[in-house]
């Protein structure tokens, strides 16, 4: 009974992150502040936690692959566009490729080691959720008119103290650098090198720009989704057992 519990609970607060990642995006394009660029950043963080989540505890295909495919379709309701929607088959084939890499290695670990699992699936990951923030910013930007470079502030989360400590105890070279070149490491300037203010252009930015975000942010979410799995086994939603296996070895 748990684990249904738990099983559809993450189905269905994977969804509810989905929908309000989507209106984050939405409501960035329409509200003209680069701060409010920092709001998706946690909705998008979410979205990994809970999916990452799913795709380790969730053992039903036919369950995971509508949670991908509603999850993702819901960008629909912010940028109704058949082109939009193409790019969101691609990046549902990328989502399905994570889930099958995270599948795979969970499989061939003889010891559970969720940050190392994740990372096997993070770059479609991320790609896939590059490609439909970028596509929804190109067609709903593209129908509002918007003509603002985006540009995600990383300074708002990084001159937070507990917020730096944390970073600095996931990767400790980061504390010799200053809160202006992590900024260009964690997200590049893109605006300053002048590039035309046209939403193709824009589309291409942000997408390099939230794989940049993505990829520095997986260092840590891959961290925090151990974390709460440790949480589930801890209250008894999660049980770790372990089974004998064959392997092939070489005689000597």
């Amino acid at each position: 009974m748990p684990k249904k519990i738990l099983k559809f609970s993450l189905f269905f607060l994977s969804l509810v992150v989905a929908f309000f990642s989507w209106l984050s995006v939405s409501s960035a394009i329409n509200v003209p502040n680069s701060s409010v660029w920092f709001l998706p950043t946690i909705w998008f963080a979410l979205f990994y936690i809970f999916y990452s989540l799913e795709f380790i505890l969730v053992s039903e295909k036919f369950l995971i692959s509508l949670s991908i495919i509603l999850g993702l379709f819901l960008s629909l309701i912010f940028a109704p566009n058949l082109r939009h929607a193409l790019i969101l088959l691609l990046a549902m084939v990328l989502l399905f490729i994570s889930y099958r890499q995270i599948r795979k290695d969970l499989g061939m670990n003889v010891k559970l080691h969720l940050p190392k699992t994740l990372r096997m699936g993070k770059t479609a990951f991320m790609l896939a959720l590059a490609l439909v923030i970028s596509s929804q910013y190109y067609f709903e930007g593209k129908e509002a008119g918007l003509l603002k470079i985006p540009s995600f502030d990383a300074g708002v989360i990084l001159d937070n103290k507990w917020a730096q400590e944390f970073l600095y105890k996931i990767n400790p070279d980061l504390q010799k650098m200053d809160n202006k070149k992590i900024q260009g490491f964690v997200v590049p300037d893109y605006e300053s090198e002048k590039l035309p203010a046209v939403p193709v252009v824009m589309a291409v930015v942000l997408f390099l720009t939230v794989l940049s975000l993505g990829a520095f942010l997986a260092r840590i979410l891959v961290h925090l989704v151990s974390f709460v799995f440790w949480l589930l086994t801890l209250a008894g939603m999660v049980r770790i057992k372990k089974v004998p296996v064959e392997m092939e070895v070489i005689e000597g």
